[in-house]
């Protein structure tokens, strides 16, 4: 394995276009749909707490979430979770454009495990429940193939799998501690056409992960130096070293050649692979009465054209809140939508096509309409 290094410098003023303030309105514009998730709206003890939304085509949109698979009703409100339990992933499908409720289905899962449906082109999608990865038909909702993944061992935390922004590769990831090493992460990344492996990966360390064909980035989120890397690896090139001076706590492939990155409470960037930064913007630019915290969950659409992330705002007087921010490939800002604090689940995604953010607050899933371009 070939190591080459490449010195990333996240300039805060030269050469980045999205440096520049935009200003754009602060008021959440009308939704142009909103659907009640009323089989998810369970009373504590019947539901598990997971909730996720995907894109699967320019039409499609997935809305889905984990309840046991029994009647709430019957249920004391003194059970605790438990891995026995019989669960149930819920998956209401909807039309994009206007909110009709296309088809439903359910899958078993259990407790203790991820639930997740990932996009996979436009005619299939990747459902992960339980121990297993299955690609599915979006128009039969049959399964195609599944792949087992094995059950998280003793002394490892649970196993985690990841899609790349296309859903041609998926990945299982997990982080162990070995005695006396320390903490060890591996990663094993598949084709999703026939679920072949196409690299298995272990350093040491408690890594994190993004894909991208047959690329793997990882990072790390514990480094207390001045110095933060991220690798980057490909067959071809081995693993190449970014150096940046902030610390990153997600990534995401945007291509072959750029990642979508951020740093929790500090900033946004995209990053080229070949050494330079493309774009940079700060969480909270000149706004110091009313100061931000960027949580770790950051998106795309398939395009790379359209980003966007959940910010948290902390401010000096006033009501908490959390923001959906989106913004174009420069990170310019082309919508905003305020979400009040008391909606405990929040999470979002953007149209393959460029056209809609979606954002998904509790039981309820609403559109929202993309600009196409930042009014400064």
């Amino acid at each position: 394995m070939r190591f080459q290094i490449i010195f990333v410098i996240l300039a805060t003023g030269w050469g980045l276009k999205s440096m520049a303030v935009v200003k754009h309105s602060t008021e959440t514009p009308p939704a142009q749909w909103t659907k009640s998730l009323d089989i998810c709206h369970l009373d504590d003890h019947g539901r598990l707490g997971l909730e996720g939304i995907a894109a699967l085509s320019s039409r499609e949109l997935v809305a889905y979430c984990v309840t046991r698979n029994s009647n709430p009703n019957a249920l004391s409100s003194r059970e605790q979770t438990r891995e026995s339990d019989p669960y149930q992933l819920n998956a209401l499908f909807f039309d994009s454009s206007d909110g009709q409720l296309l088809s439903t289905k359910t899958w078993p899962t259990r407790a203790g495990t991820q639930s997740d449906i990932f996009p996979a082109g436009d005619k299939l999608f990747l459902l992960v429940a339980g121990d297993s990865v299955s690609l599915v038909d979006l128009k039969t909702l049959s399964t195609i193939r599944t792949l087992q993944i094995p059950s998280s061992k003793g002394g490892c935390e649970r196993r985690q799998v990841i899609a790349s922004i296309d859903g041609a590769t998926f990945a299982a990831s997990q982080i162990c501690h070995v005695a006396p090493v320390g903490y060890v992460s591996e990663i094993a990344l598949y084709s999703t056409a026939d679920f072949h492996t196409i690299e298995t990966l272990k350093t040491q360390g408690r890594n994190y992960y993004a894909v991208n064909n047959d690329q793997i980035i990882r990072w790390s989120t514990e480094n207390k130096g001045l110095t933060h890397n991220l690798y980057v690896y490909s067959p071809e090139a081995g693993e190449t070293t970014l150096h940046s001076q902030y610390l990153v706590s997600q990534s995401l492939f945007l291509s072959a050649k750029e990642v979508f990155c951020c740093r929790d409470s500090t900033w946004l960037g995209v990053l080229r692979l070949d050494g330079h930064a493309k774009a940079y913007r700060d969480a909270d630019p000149k706004e110091p009465d009313n100061p931000k915290v960027l949580a770790d969950q950051i998106f795309a659409s398939r395009s790379g054209q359209r980003l966007g992330a959940l910010i948290f705002h902390v401010p000096w007087a006033g009501a908490f809140r959390w923001e959906c921010d989106v913004f174009d490939h420069d990170l310019l800002p082309l919508l905003r939508v305020a979400v009040p604090v008391y909606h405990h689940d929040v999470t979002a995604a953007l149209s393959p096509d460029d056209k809609y953010l979606f954002v998904l607050r509790d039981d309820n899933v609403s559109a929202y309409s993309i600009p196409q371009s930042s009014n400064p």
